[in-house]
């Protein structure tokens, strides 16, 4: 019996120690993980951030924030708007990046992360007197996110979050394709004029119109109507969608300056519009730059645009296109 007792007191003892050594290692995993996720880049402070420098196998990019607040996407001579989000995303995810753990500090073993100078996409922040905030390579990712190295040295790093989708070094992924204000809203627009006499379909009969509508009050209802012919009954629907696609107008891509564009082109849309606060804008859709889109260009604007057919398929509508269905003539009376 005394030995049995011994046997099950030493058994017990036993499975304490093992216990106690699982709970330890627990936590003082969970303290380790804490104390490994150091930032990147200790104070760093996105405001600060007046230059970006994006490199990697596609190519390299180089956006610069202006005098006047507005970041710019620079190509060769030009510099076009960027999208101040996409921006303001990347900046506030580098100044919160952290160290996860240590994974390499080999120089043999930066290929098999995508490290390489040649094979890594890179990230360099500058302040506006050209100061480096910040330069890190980006490797594959990690699944939560990215295998990073920072410059000069050869140590490889797991990081806490991937900038994977905010590294692309194509220039219509960084650039404001918004043409019109940021503020504007259909709702704002007041007034429509539509000149248009252009193919949007491949051998498809053109698409004319020639008219302006513009909002004002019947029977204290907000309603368009059409210019010269105010008996004809719109829809009101198709207007308002008309309104909003004119606002919201997103190109396809950047294409240059209007200087680029040789003299006496052929003009095959022209829209105006205006706000209720008398603000005007124009649009003007100019010769064919492909199978399916058309170059344009904005009167407050230097640049030269592509926009895609099925925006101006959406856009462009024909008086019969606006015209009310019989059930909903009696809303503009």
């Amino acid at each position: 019996m005394k030995f049995k007792n011994k046997l099950i007191l030493l058994c017990s003892i036993l499975g304490l120690l093992v216990a106690a050594y699982v709970l330890g290692a627990l936590f003082s995993y969970g303290s380790a993980s804490k104390i490994r996720e150091i930032a990147l880049f200790p104070g760093l402070k996105k405001e600060s951030v007046s230059t970006v420098e994006l490199s990697g196998p596609e190519g390299s990019m180089v956006l610069e924030l202006e005098q006047t607040g507005s970041w710019m996407v620079k190509s060769g001579a030009v510099s076009y708007p960027a999208d101040a989000d996409k921006l303001d995303t990347l900046l506030t995810s580098i100044s919160g990046l952290k160290q996860v753990r240590i994974v390499s500090r080999n120089a043999e073993n930066l290929s098999n992360f995508d490290l390489t100078d040649s094979a890594a996409r890179r990230i360099i922040l500058k302040d506006r007197e050209g100061r480096e905030l910040a330069d890190m390579f980006l490797g594959k990712e990690t699944g939560k996110g990215d295998y990073v190295r920072l410059a000069k040295s050869e140590t490889v790093l797991s990081s806490n979050k991937s900038l994977s989708f905010y590294t692309a070094q194509d220039m219509n992924y960084w650039t404001n394709l918004k043409i019109f204000p940021e503020d504007l809203q259909g709702s704002d627009i007041d007034s429509i004029t539509m000149k248009a006499d252009l193919v949007l379909e491949k051998d498809g009969a053109p698409v004319r119109a020639d008219y302006t509508i513009y909002r004002t009050v019947v029977n204290k209802a907000e309603v368009w109507q059409l210019q010269g012919r105010e008996d004809f009954k719109l829809d009101q629907n198709k207007a308002d969608t008309m309104a909003k696609i004119l606002a919201n107008l997103r190109v396809r891509t950047f294409a240059g300056i209007k200087e680029d564009v040789p003299a006496g082109s052929a003009v095959h849309a022209e829209i105006r519009f205006s706000t209720g606060t008398k603000a005007s804008y124009a649009i003007t859709v100019g010769e064919s730059s492909g199978e399916d889109q058309y170059y344009m260009m904005y009167d407050k604007s230097p640049y030269l645009y592509n926009v895609a057919n099925w925006n101006l398929q959406a856009l462009i509508m024909t008086i019969d296109e606006l015209k009310a269905a019989p059930a909903q003539e009696t809303g503009n009376e």
